[in-house]
C-alpha cells in the first residue's frame, strides 16, 4: 500500500510562509491604490459612490482586497472596512442579513426588511464603518428576473444614499450587469478597475512574470533555489500560457509543485514537480492544459479546441 508522506513542522512553516507571500505586480500595487484613494476621499465626501473591481476567476482580486482590508482595518480596534460575501440566489433581505452580520448584530436575521434596513445604519454609525465591500458580487445580478435584479439594484441605491459610505463590488466581468439592469446605479459609479491576465506573448509581459519567477524562487523553501525550474524564462512562460496568464492559477501550480517537491525530499523545484502539479489541478480546473507544460523531449502536439480558439484570440498557447 502506498504511504502518504507528511510535511515536517519546518516543511509546514516554510510551504505556509511561502504561500503568505504577497506578490505586488504592476495590477496589484495600482488597483491597491485606486482602492485605497477611492476610500481616503470617500470617507470624507458627502456622497462616495461605487468602485468595481472586476476580473476572471485566478486574476488576483481576492489577494487585492485581503491586503487591502489588511492594511486598511490595522491598528483598529473595530473593523473600519467590511468585506462581505455575497453567496448565490441571494435575495435582498439576504444582503441585508449579510450586511448586518458583518456589522455585528446579534439578531441578524431576524426582523422585517425595513427594521433591517435602519438597524444597518445604526450600527454601520456605531461600529465606525468607512468602507463597504461586496466580494462575488456577480452573483446579485446572473440569477433571477429582470424585475427582481432591478429591484436588487434600486435597494442598494437607496442604501449608498442613506449610508454615504465608499462601496466596493468585487467579482466576474457580469458584475457590470447590474448597472445595466439600472442606470441610476451607474451615476453612482466613481471608477472602474479591471484585472486583466498577464499576456507572455509580449515584452513587457513576460518581463513582468520573470520578475515575478524570480521573486518566488527567492522565497523557495527548498534548499537549492539555484537549480531551481523558476529561472527557467522558457519553462515558466510556457506555464504562464498553459494558465491563461491567470496569477491565481499560476502561483497555484506553483505552491502545489512546491509542496511536491518538499514531500520527496527534494533539493530544488524541478519541471516533472510542475507537470504533476498541473496534472492534479486539471482535474478540479478545465481552464488548466497539462499538454502545456510537458517535457520538451516528447515534442509538439496538436492544439485542441479551446487552445485553438485562444490562438485565434492573439494567445500563444504552444505546447513543449
Amino acid at each position: 500500500m502506498h504511504k502518504e508522506m507528511i510535511l515536517t513542522d519546518a516543511q509546514a512553516d516554510g510551504l505556509a510562509a511561502f504561500q503568505n507571500q504577497r506578490i505586488h505586480h504592476n495590477q496589484f500595487q495600482q488597483a491597491t491604490a485606486r482602492i485605497t484613494n477611492f476610500h481616503r476621499s470617500g470617507a470624507r465626501a458627502y456622497a462616495p459612490g461605487i468602485m468595481t473591481l472586476v476580473g476572471e476567476t485566478g486574476a488576483g482580486k481576492s489577494s487585492i482586497i485581503e491586503n487591502f482590508c489588511t492594511v486598511a482595518n490595522n491598528g483598529h480596534d473595530c473593523s473600519r472596512v467590511l468585506s462581505i460575501i455575497i453567496p448565490q440566489s441571494c435575495t435582498i433581505k439576504n444582503l441585508a442579513s449579510r450586511i448586518l452580520h458583518a456589522l455585528g448584530d446579534p439578531c441578524a436575521s431576524m426582523g422585517t426588511r425595513e427594521s433591517m434596513e435602519r438597524r444597518i445604519a445604526r450600527f454601520a454609525d456605531h461600529t465606525s464603518v468607512s468602507m463597504l465591500i461586496f466580494d462575488e458580487f456577480q452573483h446579485l445580478t446572473n440569477k433571477g428576473s429582470q424585475a427582481r435584479r432591478y429591484d436588487t439594484a434600486d435597494w442598494l441605491k437607496t442604501q449608498l444614499e442613506i449610508l454615504r459610505r465608499p462601496v466596493l463590488f468585487v467579482g466576474l466581468p457580469e458584475v457590470n450587469d447590474i448597472f445595466m439592469v439600472n442606470p441610476q446605479l451607474e451615476t453612482r459609479r466613481r471608477g472602474r478597475i479591471e484585472l486583466l491576465p498577464f499576456d507572455p506573448s509580449t515584452k513587457d509581459g513576460a518581463k513582468e512574470l520573470l520578475m515575478l519567477f524570480h521573486f518566488l524562487n527567492n522565497e523557495l523553501p527548498l534548499p537549492d533555489p539555484s537549480k531551481s525550474v523558476l529561472k527557467s524564462s522558457e519553462v515558466m512562460l510556457r506555464l504562464a500560457r498553459s494558465c491563461k496568464g491567470l496569477i491565481g492559477y499560476i502561483t497555484k501550480v506553483i505552491y502545489r509543485a512546491v509542496e511536491i517537491a518538499l514531500l520527496a525530499r527534494c533539493q530544488a523545484l524541478t519541471e516533472q514537480h510542475l507537470m504533476a502539479a498541473l496534472s492534479e489541478l486539471k482535474e478540479a480546473s478545465a481552464e488548466l492544459d497539462t499538454k502545456a507544460i510537458r517535457p520538451s523531449q516528447f515534442g509538439q502536439s496538436k492544439a485542441t479546441g479551446k487552445m485553438k480558439m485562444r490562438l485565434e484570440k492573439g494567445v500563444s498557447d504552444v505546447p513543449f
